[in-house]
């Protein structure tokens, strides 16, 4: 008999801790679209030559709408803008889905706090485009460099914050999204 009140006591617990986990899922969501906007602040790509010593010999930074950012020793830093549409038309087009999808986000989280009906339901759709933005901008730099360059972009270059960020802000949208899931499922129970 003592031992029925000790499980429902953690049954209780488990179920109140599982209810206020999921009642801040938002969070995630949130996070992930104020990240993923900031991250388009710095460069999608890069590529860093260091000698055996640490130093950095050159670096190469291709940042969105063409900016690139070219370091050489002993010349310094240089800005050039890209003006072959093959990359840039591309480019464009994957920012503007990129930040359509963080707004997406962004917005049904800010709505979600709020318990407005359906809310939830659009951030599949938002992490959804994170990604699909994502592997398009990695897929298109990918073929038009093997077509026209005769090997890969991604050979030389190491995708940078901004596009890797968008990957792991889908992740968390997904878990939001999840644990917002379990939040149903708790109170209806």
């Amino acid at each position: 008999m003592g031992e029925s009140k000790i499980s429902d006591k953690s049954t209780i617990n488990i179920k109140t801790s599982r209810q206020k986990w999921a009642e801040k899922s938002w969070i995630f969501s949130l996070i992930a679209g104020i990240v993923g906007f900031l991250a388009l602040l710095t460069p999608f790509s890069s590529e860093k030559w260091i000698d055996g010593a640490g130093t950095l010999i050159f670096s190469f930074e291709q940042w969105w709408f063409g900016l690139n950012l070219t370091y050489q020793i002993p010349f310094g830093n240089e800005f050039r803008w890209t003006g072959n549409p093959l990359f840039l038309v591309p480019e464009i087009i994957t920012f503007i889905g990129i930040v359509l999808s963080n707004l997406f986000v962004l917005i049904i989280a800010i709505r979600l706090p709020k318990k407005e009906e359906n809310a939830s339901k659009g951030l599949i759709g938002g992490a959804i485009g994170l990604l699909l933005s994502s592997i398009a901008l990695i897929a298109s730099f990918h073929i038009t460099s093997v077509n026209h360059l005769g090997y890969s972009y991604w050979q030389r270059m190491t995708p940078g914050f901004a596009l890797i960020w968008q990957f792991i802000g889908s992740t968390l949208v997904f878990i939001g999204y999840f644990l917002g899931k379990s939040r149903a499922r708790s109170t209806n129970l």
